[in-house]
């Protein structure tokens, strides 16, 4: 087995999922009030926004067998998505066709808790209302990143079995809505807003889940 894995730690595909929680809607909401960037100053958002922890590290061993270091994802979003001024799609049951791309990630949040995200689906997009619906009626009830373990370490138990993978460093390609979650982390709430990825590193005094949305912008 460790054979194997070392032949796919290089690109070791990963999904985690998180449940989604309450969700609410507004309109003409200023995407400043949650960047904090002057560059969106005057920016209006008319959309549904999302957000939550999708990982927490005291929940220790998730569905997949797997355990996240606090500073998994520092180096790849640093590098692609931040230093490039790109946006991390938002897509439908990790679909790749052009229905399936229903919006982007607002801000990545690394602090002591976990993986902090914002994620929001603009309300021109083609099926929003389709969307809202089953968000609504709990069908669409998860997120799940996408994405590969580029540096990684198997753990096993005194008996000799598999225990759990600890992942080092990985890439994301989106981060997707599912019907089906693997873990129990409910997201605080969702909001209907409209307008690259911000990337906050916070390792300390990580705000309480209930009051980590307000704690983060106020």
């Amino acid at each position: 087995m460790d054979e194997l894995f070392k032949q796919v730690n290089e690109r070791l595909p990963l999904v985690d999922v998180v449940k989604i929680g309450k969700y609410e809607e507004v309109e003409d909401y200023d995407l400043v009030t949650i960047t904090k960037s002057e560059e969106d100053k005057n920016q209006k958002l008319n959309g549904l926004l999302i957000y939550g922890y999708e990982t927490k590290f005291a929940d220790g061993t998730n569905e997949n067998g797997e355990r996240f270091s606090k500073d998994a994802l520092d180096k790849f979003l640093e590098s692609y998505y931040v230093k490039r001024k790109l946006n991390m799609p938002l897509t439908c049951m990790h679909g790749y066709k052009r229905e399936d791309q229903i919006g982007r990630v607002l801000i990545v949040e690394v602090n002591s808790v976990g993986f902090y995200f914002v994620c929001y689906i603009p309300k021109g997009i083609e099926g929003y209302d389709d969307i809202k619906l089953k968000i609504q009626e709990g069908i669409l009830q998860g997120l799940s990143k996408e994405g590969w373990s580029t540096k990684g370490k198997m753990f096993y138990t005194k008996d000799g079995s598999f225990d759990y993978y600890l992942v080092e460093e990985m890439e994301i390609l989106a981060v997707s809505l599912v019907t089906t979650p693997a873990n129990g982390n409910p997201l605080e709430k969702a909001k209907e807003i409209k307008n690259g990825l911000q990337f906050i590193k916070r390792q300390d005094n990580a705000p309480e889940v209930d009051d980590a949305f307000g704690a983060m912008f106020n």
